[in-house]
Parts: structure tokens; C-alpha cells; sequence
């Protein structure tokens, strides 16, 4: 038996998953930093739309 939580309690369980809770904060603070650094140099946006289409009663609905 490699793990015995009779051994080891519940501290260790907390622990680990206190040290994980912290390493996915980490990595969502550093995708943020990727995001940020990808899109401020040059101040474009996440996204673009080319073209709207629409039918032609849509089209009418909007011109009125």
C-alpha cells in the first residue's frame, strides 16, 4: 500500500490540493499576461467581422 490516509490524515489531501489550487492560479495568470501581451502592442481586436448577411426580410424589418 503505497498511500494510507490512516498514515498521513487529512492534512496531506489538503495540502496537495492547496498546492495545485495555487499552480492553476499561477497558469491562469500567465495565460492572462499572454492574452494581454498578444493584444495590446498593437491595439487590434480579438475579433473581426468581414461581411453581415442577412435576408432580404431582415433587410426590410431594418430599414423600416
Amino acid at each position: 500500500m503505497l498511500f494510507r490516509s490512516s498514515q498521513h490524515g487529512p492534512l496531506m489531501l489538503f495540502a496537495v490540493l492547496i498546492v495545485a489550487g495555487v499552480q492553476l492560479v499561477a497558469l491562469g495568470l500567465l495565460g492572462e499576461l499572454q492574452v494581454r501581451h498578444y493584444y495590446d502592442p498593437t491595439e487590434r481586436t480579438p475579433y473581426s467581422v468581414e461581411r453581415v448577411l442577412r435576408s432580404q426580410e431582415a433587410q426590410s424589418h431594418l430599414t423600416e
